[in-house]
């Protein structure tokens, strides 16, 4: 059975684990390294 992985899913399964602050700010992160690699500025809000 494969399950599938949203990041709203994903989020809320590592915030039941670490601080929603420490959450947030490595998902912003992951965010401007993935937009610089591909070249990129857009800026996108993982708030849900």
């Amino acid at each position: 059975m494969k399950t599938e992985l949203s990041p709203t899913l994903i989020r809320r399964r590592l915030t039941s684990l670490f601080p929603a602050d420490l959450v947030e700010g490595i998902a912003r992160l992951m965010v401007k390294i993935t937009s610089e690699t591909q070249g990129t500025s857009q800026t996108t809000s993982l708030r849900s």
